[in-house]
């Protein structure tokens, strides 16, 4: 292995071991329902910007495209479908996602995926209730599963948007699933986008 590979390794390593520490520490989970505060205060302002495609034809686009190429993580802990033409950020500055999926009228995916040293749901549920608890979230929870596996859902109403996070754990890998929706939007946005992230699948490790 040359020094170039072994300088990329070390840093993959580090990045890894700098995300397994935020959610051990409970600041990823927390960090995340803020980060979907934040963007449901700035949903209202983007929309005023950036007024975007029609609603109704937006979602027959993305219902349309259902079966393209999926989007693959770089690091390759899952694979999505990205709903057609939406605008794709890699690790956006000030959040803790992998990556987010933004449409121009607003509603956003934004997800979230980890190595973590345990592999068991009832740990993770047990540290995201405690987290919420210590951050004063009151996210309504449910355990309906999700893709065929042990899943929680939360959801929250916030100022302007529904925001719906879906948590599970598989292999060592912690993967949160957060839609956020303006109310205004929401019964026509939340069935096709609850598909889209149906679409979700962990990759197995290398």
């Amino acid at each position: 292995m040359n020094a170039g590979r072994i300088e990329e390794r070390r840093e993959q390593l580090k990045r890894a071991r700098g995300k397994q520490i935020l959610l051990v520490a409970g600041l990823l989970l927390g960090l995340a329902l803020v980060a979907g505060i934040i963007i449901d205060a700035r949903t209202i302002e983007r929309r005023r910007r950036s007024p975007g495609n029609d609603s109704a034809t937006e979602v027959q686009n993305i219902i349309l495209d259902m079966d393209s190429a999926p989007y693959v993580d770089p690091d390759r802990l899952f694979s999505i479908t990205a709903p057609a033409g939406w605008t794709v950020t890699q690790q956006p500055e000030g959040t803790p996602y992998n990556v987010t999926f933004r449409s121009r009228n607003g509603p956003e995916i934004s997800i979230v995926a980890t190595r973590v040293d345990y592999n068991n749901f009832t740990r993770l549920k047990k540290d995201i209730k405690s987290i919420e608890q210590q951050q004063g979230i009151n996210a309504h929870i449910e355990e309906p599963g999700f893709i065929g596996r042990e899943a929680i859902r939360r959801t929250m109403g916030l100022h302007h948007s529904k925001v719906v996070t879906y948590d599970f754990i598989e292999d060592h890998v912690a993967h949160h699933i957060q839609v956020s929706i303006p109310h205004s939007l929401t019964n026509r946005y939340e069935p096709v986008l609850m598909d889209i992230i149906e679409t979700y699948e962990p990759l197995p490790s290398e």
